[in-house]
């Protein structure tokens, strides 16, 4: 997309960052502004545009991802709904900024569910016995049952 006015359209700016969430959110149905994360807006390498002290517009990319999005949200909604984005971004962007956007495309991919499922929780062997109190009744009984058998063979 090309924005208007590059220095004013970075990540460190909260309001730019806020109006492209909620510009998203707007445009796509099913998703809320708490759902879209902006990860990076890049200028693109254009040395001449660079050099003029980045205050002209220029193409900017601006990679974002909506974080639990309901499965009926679908890459081609994403992309059929740039012409709304556009719209959406641009009204919220004019609430805090003089900066707009033209020429928004969308491109999706889509990312695969990082999420590893929870190991189940390990328990630990029991320690052996270390003194007689530990090994209980049920053992001493065994053990006096041993010596009473082995007294009757003698």
């Amino acid at each position: 997309m090309t924005v208007s006015n590059t220095s004013e359209f970075t990540l460190e700016d909260e309001e730019v960052v806020k109006a492209l969430a909620q510009g998203i959110a707007n445009a796509i149905v099913g998703v809320d502004a708490s759902m879209v994360k902006i990860i990076s807006i890049e200028v693109a390498n254009n040395l001449r545009r660079l050099a003029a002290r980045r205050l002209s517009s220029a193409q900017v990319t601006v990679a974002s991802e909506i974080i639990g999005a309901p499965s009926t949200i679908t890459a081609s909604a994403i992309q059929g709904a740039a012409a709304q984005m556009q719209q959406a971004i641009n009204q919220e962007l004019a609430a805090s900024t003089s900066v707009t956007v033209s020429g928004l495309s969308a491109s999706v991919t889509a990312k695969e569910n990082d999420a590893s499922p929870t190991p189940a929780p390990v328990s630990r062997p029991e320690a052996p016995p270390t003194s007689r109190a530990d090994m209980g009744v049920c053992s001493q009984s065994v053990l006096a049952l041993l010596a009473t058998i082995v007294m009757f063979r003698l």
